[in-house]
């Protein structure tokens, strides 16, 4: 892992470590899972998601060009990485908030659970995938604060992943629950608040 360099690194790898625990903790909470998606959607999700996590948390080679840093003029390095690591801060509580409401029909996957329920309080009364909308946030947040080309290109990929997921899970949410989905996705947005 990466954890040479500013404070503001090790404080958003911290965050990262944090987060990453109360989910191997919770998900011995969750449901079972009563359908998901065919295996090849779900190895297509996988490399996605590991291969942009392992760009962002490890370097491998030190000397690589991916592992440069971006930022044109070293004086923006201190301002962009602070906010970098606001950002992934920010990103990160709202993750933690969004899988706490979730509760129990989280899913590591594109999946529904045991007598699956549309939850609709919390951030999910606003935004139909606030999970997504966090670690979106957070990646961002991570890339700026790292500053070098491996974090943006993990991050590029986990968007890609991310993005794919909620449209993926809105179609699987509309065909379980229907008009009550239909209702829900007209007054909420997929990734940010729907704006009247």
């Amino acid at each position: 892992m990466y954890f040479d360099g500013p404070t503001w690194i090790a404080v958003t790898y911290a965050a990262w470590f944090v987060t990453m625990a109360y989910f191997v903790v919770s998900m011995f909470t969750a449901r079972r899972i009563a359908q998901r998606e065919a295996a090849p959607r779900r190895l297509l999700d996988i490399a996605l998601i590991w291969g942009g996590y392992l760009l962002i948390f490890f370097q491998a080679s030190p000397q690589a060009a991916w592992n440069a840093a971006y930022f044109v003029s070293p004086a923006w390095r201190h301002p962009l990485g602070v906010v970098g690591a606001a950002l992934a801060l920010a990103g990160l509580a709202f993750t933690c908030w969004s899988r706490a409401v979730l509760g129990q029909y989280w899913s590591g996957t594109v999946a529904l659970k045991a007598d699956h329920k549309l939850i609709q309080s919390g951030p999910y009364r606003f935004v139909r995938h606030p999970l997504y909308t966090g670690l979106m946030t957070a990646t961002l947040g991570t890339a700026l604060s790292v500053g070098l080309w491996r974090t943006l290109a993990g991050a590029g990929l986990l968007w890609i992943a991310f993005l794919s997921r909620a449209h993926r899970e809105d179609a699987l949410l509309s065909g379980q629950f229907g008009e009550q989905f239909t209702a829900y996705q007209s007054r909420s947005g997929r990734l940010l608040p729907r704006f009247r």
